[in-house]
C-alpha cells in the first residue's frame, strides 16, 4: 500500500484511534533512519529511500504499534491545543461556571481580560483575524485561569502533602500544558495543566497526589504506584477518566 522508491515524497492518509482522528503522514526522504513522531497536526513517520517496499510496510507496522501504545499512555497528546470559545459560552470548571463575554474594539491594540463573579470579559483588537482569535483567546483564559486557581491549587497541595508526607513541597506553575497533566521536578516544584480545572474535582485531587508521591519516588515503578495507592485507593478509575476525556478538556 505504501511502496514507494525513488526521489522524495510525502503521502497524507487518515488514522483513527478510539473515536479520534489524525492525519497520517509518511515521508520518503534522503535520510540514514525511519522515524516516527505525534503533533498537533497528526502522526508523522519519515523513511529512509533506500528501503523496498516490503522494508517500508513492516517499519510503518511498527511505528503504528508505538503510535498505539503510546496514544493508550498519554492520550491527550492527539488533543487541539486551543479550544474555539464563543461569546456567551459557559465554562464549566469542577467548582464554577464561568460565562465568556467575547468583544471586539477599534479603541484597543492588545488583547484584555477580567473577571467579576461568575463572568470573563475579553476585548479584542477589532482586526484580529478570525483564524488568530482562538489562539489569542485560549492564551488569555489559561493565564487567567492560572492566576485565579493557583492559590487554591496550592491549598490543595498543602493539605495532601501534610496528610501523606510525600516530601519538600517548593513551589507550583499552572499552565495550558497540553502534553501532560503535570509534573514534579526533583527539586519539588509541581507544574499543573489548566486543563485539569475541567475535570471533576476528585479527579483533580488525583493528579495532585500523583505528582506529590513523586517526591519520593522520581519515576512509575511499582513502589511509586504503591505510594499512589496508599494516598489515592481508586486512582484507576481516575487515570480511565483522563484517558477517555482528555479530548474534551481543553483551553
Amino acid at each position: 500500500m505504501f511502496g514507494f522508491k525513488g526521489q522524495s515524497k510525502k503521502e497524507i492518509y487518515s488514522f483513527s484511534w478510539k473515536e479520534q482522528k489524525t492525519k497520517l503522514f509518511i515521508y520518503h526522504e534522503k535520510r540514514e533512519n525511519s522515524r516516527v513522531s505525534i503533533t498537533k497536526t497528526g502522526i508523522h513517520i519519515r523513511l529512509p529511500l533506500y528501503l523496498s517496499a516490503v522494508e517500508q510496510e513492516h517499519q510503518i507496522a511498527k511505528f503504528i504499534d508505538w503510535v498505539k501504545a503510546r496514544l493508550e499512555e498519554k492520550p491527550q497528546v492527539l488533543v487541539p491545543k486551543y479550544r474555539s470559545f464563543k461569546d456567551q459560552e459557559n465554562l464549566e470548571l469542577y467548582d464554577k461556571t464561568y460565562t465568556l463575554n467575547i468583544r471586539k474594539s477599534s479603541a484597543i491594540e492588545k488583547p484584555i481580560i477580567a473577571a467579576k463573579s461568575d463572568s470573563l470579559h475579553f476585548v479584542l483588537p477589532a482586526e484580529l483575524q478570525q483564524e488568530e482569535e482562538a489562539a489569542v483567546v485560549s492564551k488569555l483564559l489559561a493565564k487567567k485561569l492560572g492566576k485565579l486557581y493557583k492559590l487554591k491549587i496550592w491549598e490543595k497541595l498543602r493539605k495532601f502533602n501534610t496528610l501523606h508526607q510525600f516530601g519538600e513541597l517548593k513551589s507550583l506553575s499552572m499552565k495550558n500544558n497540553s502534553s501532560n497533566w503535570g509534573s514534579c521536578s526533583s527539586k519539588g516544584n509541581i507544574n499543573i495543566s489548566v486543563r485539569l480545572l475541567l475535570a471533576p474535582e476528585k479527579v483533580l485531587d488525583y493528579v495532585l497526589i500523583h505528582e506529590l508521591a513523586h517526591l519520593k519516588e522520581q519515576n512509575h515503578s511499582a513502589k511509586y504506584w504503591q505510594i499512589v495507592k496508599l494516598a489515592c485507593p481508586d486512582y484507576k478509575n481516575h487515570e480511565l477518566w483522563l484517558k477517555t476525556n482528555a479530548k474534551n478538556c481543553i483551553i
